[in-house]
This record gives C-alpha cells, structure tokens and sequence, in this order.
C-alpha cells in the first residue's frame, strides 16, 4: 500500500494475509518450536542442578564451557538465518540436531561427574572404615600393652621384694635409748658409761644383729678441737671389744652445742636397702656378672617407689691383698652399681658413691671374710 501510496489497509487485505500466514503454520513446525523451547528450558535446569559439581570437577568446566559458547553461536546462527534466508526450517533442524548432540555429551559428562562422586563417596566410606578398625585395632594394642605392662610390673615388684627391701620405720627404731655423757674435755670410757654401752652391745649380737648404727658425737665450743671425734672413736672401740663387727658401727660428723650439758655420744640406726644376696663381680675387677643384674634392677625399683629417697653406694673388700689395691677395688665396684642404676632410669643426682676398702668388716674371722666383700646402699 505504501507503494501505492495509500496509507489504508483495507479488510480484504487483511484476510488475504492471515489466510496464507495460517496455511504457512503446520502442525510439525509448532510441535519443532516446542520441542526446541522444552530442550532449552531442560538445559537450563540441568545446568542450575550440577553447577555445584562441575564447580567441584574443574576439568569438565572448560568443556561445559566450550559447549555453551557454540549453542549460543548456532543460535545466534539461527536467528541470523530467520531474518535473511527463506531455508529457515533447514537451518533451524541443523540447529536442534548440534544441540541435541551438545546435550548428549554434556549428559555424559555429568554422568561421569556422577559416577565419580559416588566413587568418591564410597572411597571415602571405605576410608573411614578402615580408620575406625585402625583406631579400634590401636587401642586394643594400648589395653594390651597396659595390661602386659602391669603384668611385667608386678612380677619385677614381686621378684624385687624378695631380692630388695627397704628398712620401715620400726626397722630403725631402737628398742633402748642409750646416751653417754662425757666429762669437759674427756674422751676415755668411764665406769658409769659401761653399763648402757653393755646393753647396747647385747642388743646388738643378739636380737638385732642386721642393724647398723651411727655414732654420733657432740662437743661443747669451749672443748678442744676434734674431742667429738675422739669420744665416737672410744665408744666405738668399747663396742667392738663387746664382739661387734666394725662395719656395723659407723661415725657420724663431729656437732659443736653451745649447751654445757651435750657432751654426748647418742646413736641412731643407719637405715638401709637391704639386698637378699652379694652382688657378684668378675674375678678381682669391678664389672658386674649377669646373674646379679635382677639385684640392680630391684634396688631401682625401690628407688622409683621411693621418689625421694637418696642413697649412698659403698664398696667394701676384705683384707686380702694390699689395702690401697683393695682401696681402688671397692671405689670402683661402688662406682659400677652407681651406674648401672642409672641405666636403670635412677637420676644420678639421687646417687653418690664411695669406697671404703677393708676398714669396715662386718666379719673379723679369715674364713668368713667372704661377707666382708660385698656393697651396700644406704639412706642418706
């Protein structure tokens, strides 16, 4: 009309193009459109539903994303082809079969991303199974070792306690308390002084006879110098004359008292590790045999009980060979059971050790001078 110059459509016109417009709509080409616009639309859900999962696999993205690129250029294709061609209907069949194709791959590569995290799921599900019997394999290894452990335990203590006590305290009680007085600046035993001194020496040799003691000697400031010592040595002398081993009879460290009236000699007991049995050496030499290791071992179990507890190591010989030889032996057996001890997980600040040669037997017979080879543990 506008080539006709006339700006009015008339009704006829009208109908003619509705007319051949609905002979050009078929049945196929609206079902086409439809099935076009539903593959679109599944697109879109599918690709909302496994975004979460191709974010997780980031190797299919790049595919995902390569598919994506091409629909839009078909469709831009399409719609080009619409506008300027007459083989629309072509071109769009063209169209839906490359997305139908697209739609296929990326079906199968959301199958794979599928299968894939159900494998995950199940390895994981494996691996959390095998860490919970791992972890329960453990700690039925831990309640074993406890067990075996407590078990080991109570054997060394039980092996121990027939190898190694410790003294208690009614074991350093003595059962009579004996004082001796001394004169200003005397040392000699006096009449009145023999008869305690007879007591304890009974005592000794007869009901008490494991019991060590210590002589301990006091002096007044006013005295002369090392008269404590002398008193000890006197009493100790008077003692042994009474038929006590000197080994048994130890002198303490000399006190000074301002007091007039502690010109004494008391006595306490010298508390012990006491061990069933010698601990054995090799030959005329200072390394420890095997059979006395159980000994080691039971002593340093009383020493872990007693966490507090400090020892004195000393190393005894008898009087055969030299002294200065027997000296040097006693020093270092003493020294060997030190560190064999320490190997047994005792702290050496716990320890000291010393050697006292021959000087302190506790049998003064030659052929019982086997006892007097021996080494002792006591509390400091």
């Amino acid at each position: 009309n506008q080539k006709r110059g006339s700006s009015e459509i008339s009704e006829k016109e009208v109908q003619k193009a509705l007319t051949k417009w609905q002979q050009g709509l078929t049945i196929a080409k609206v079902d086409y459109a439809n099935k076009a616009a539903g593959g679109l639309f599944r697109w879109c859900l599918s690709h909302i539903k496994y975004a979460e999962i191709l974010n997780k696999y980031g190797h299919v993205i790049d595919d995902n994303t390569l598919m994506n690129t091409k629909i839009n250029n078909l469709k831009e294709e399409s719609q080009s082809s619409f506008s300027s061609s007459s083989s629309a209907n072509s071109e769009l069949c063209r169209v839906e079969e490359e997305i139908v194709s697209l739609m296929a791959e990326r079906e199968r590569y959301l199958s794979l991303i599928q299968n894939r995290h159900m494998m995950d799921d199940v390895e994981e599900n494996e691996k959390q199974q095998r860490q919970h019997i791992i972890h329960q394999q453990q700690e039925q290894f831990k309640l074993l070792l406890q067990k075996f452990k407590h078990t080991q335990q109570q054997q060394l203590n039980n092996t121990s306690s027939s190898l190694a006590t410790i003294d208690t305290k009614e074991d350093i009680t003595l059962p009579v308390v004996v004082r001796v007085t001394f004169e200003h600046n005397q040392a000699a035993v006096e009449k009145v002084h023999i008869p305690p001194l007879k007591q304890l020496a009974e005592l000794l040799t007869t009901k008490q006879q494991h019991l060590k003691l210590r002589i301990n000697p006091t002096q007044q400031q006013d005295e002369i110098k090392d008269i404590a010592h002398k008193r000890a040595v006197a009493v100790q002398s008077f003692l042994m004359e009474q038929g006590v081993a000197k080994g048994r009879l130890q002198i303490g460290n000399n006190n000074t008292s301002g007091n007039d009236h502690d010109a004494v000699v008391t006595f306490s007991v010298v508390r012990e590790i006491r061990i069933a049995d010698t601990i054995q050496f090799d030959g005329a030499c200072t390394q420890i045999k095997p059979q006395s290791e159980n000994i080691i071992r039971a002593v340093a179990v009383i020493l872990k009980a007693n966490k507090t507890l400090k020892v004195e190591i000393q190393g005894h010989t008898c009087s055969d060979g030299p002294a200065i030889w027997n000296q040097g032996l006693s020093e270092g057996r003493a020294e060997s059971v030190y560190h064999a001890l320490i190997e047994n997980g005792i702290a050496r600040t716990r320890l000291s050790h010393i050697g006292y040669g021959c000087d302190r037997p506790l049998v003064e017979t030659y052929i019982g001078r086997q006892k007097n080879r021996r080494v002792e543990f006591h509390v400091l």
